[in-house]
């Protein structure tokens, strides 16, 4: 079983950005989606638990295989 994760962090931007990392290798970290620094104050454009939802079920997904 693997050791996929979702997490939460800003960029240089400020931009929150949703990733999928596996265990600790950094290498291996993809970006799930992004919320546009603009759109963060908007409650309609901010989906971020959407996205952290989202990619952590994926996560988990990868986890089963």
């Amino acid at each position: 079983m693997s050791d996929w994760h979702a997490y939460i962090e800003d960029d240089e931007d400020d931009n929150v950005c949703i990733y999928i990392q596996l265990a600790n290798n950094t290498g291996t970290r993809e970006l799930f989606g992004q919320v546009d620094a603009a759109d963060a104050e908007i409650e309609e454009l901010n989906n971020e638990n959407e996205l952290l939802a989202k990619a952590e079920s994926e996560a988990e997904r990868r986890n089963k295989r």
